[in-house]
């Protein structure tokens, strides 16, 4: 029996319903353990948080509401969970060379250049390859961001919510680490059609 409404699925999982346990973890597990391996770079480290979100969603699942969206919430438990294993493995410094967000108390906002936007780039197989590997260079907050609004399709709201950070934070984070790809990915296509 599959569930087509998320609403029934999420409500059968609640009354114990195992067909539905089992449809749900086959729903999400993909883009968990996506986000994990992207986050950690390590397939059995992302293994380890894809087994652990399903875990603490089952231990949780009853204080879940059911008028939510259950990816975010995944997303925010295994985010959690490769934040707690990365903290444990290294501190990550942000920069501080960054230029403000600020502009005389009022953010900035450019433009984008959309010829260099990693969302239309990433179609090519050889491009793919490249902007996962840069993805993957991004500092963690930058990086899980992308993620969420680029791979996972999560709205600003929902990333904030799975990060714990300010919206502002969140589109100032997604500004920054857009505004690095398209400079890796300058030079990419530079060495492209130019090669040495």
């Amino acid at each position: 029996m599959k569930f087509e409404d998320e609403y029934l699925l999420v409500s059968e999982c609640q009354r114990g319903n195992e067909r539905a346990w089992a449809e749900l973890i086959d729903r999400y597990k993909g883009l968990i353990y996506s986000l994990a391996y992207r986050l950690l770079h390590d397939k059995q480290e992302a293994e380890d948080v894809l087994q652990g979100t399903f875990l603490t969603l089952f231990r949780s699942f009853h204080t879940f509401r059911s008028e939510y969206k259950l990816l975010p919430w995944l997303s925010k438990i295994a985010y959690n969970i490769c934040l707690r294993r990365l903290r444990r493995k290294r501190p990550e410094a942000l920069s501080l060379d960054e230029p403000s967000q600020y502009n005389n108390d009022e953010y900035y906002y450019q433009l984008p250049d959309e010829s260099l936007d990693p969302a239309n780039l990433f179609n090519s197989t050889e491009l793919r390859e490249c902007l996962e590997k840069e993805i993957a260079d991004l500092p963690i907050a930058y990086r899980a961001v992308i993620i969420m609004r680029h791979i996972q399709d999560l709205s600003y709201m929902e990333i904030a919510e799975a990060t714990n950070l300010p919206m502002g934070t969140v589109k100032t984070y997604l500004f920054r680490a857009r505004r690095m790809l398209r400079e890796k990915l300058s030079d990419w296509k530079r060495e492209e059609e130019f090669p040495l």
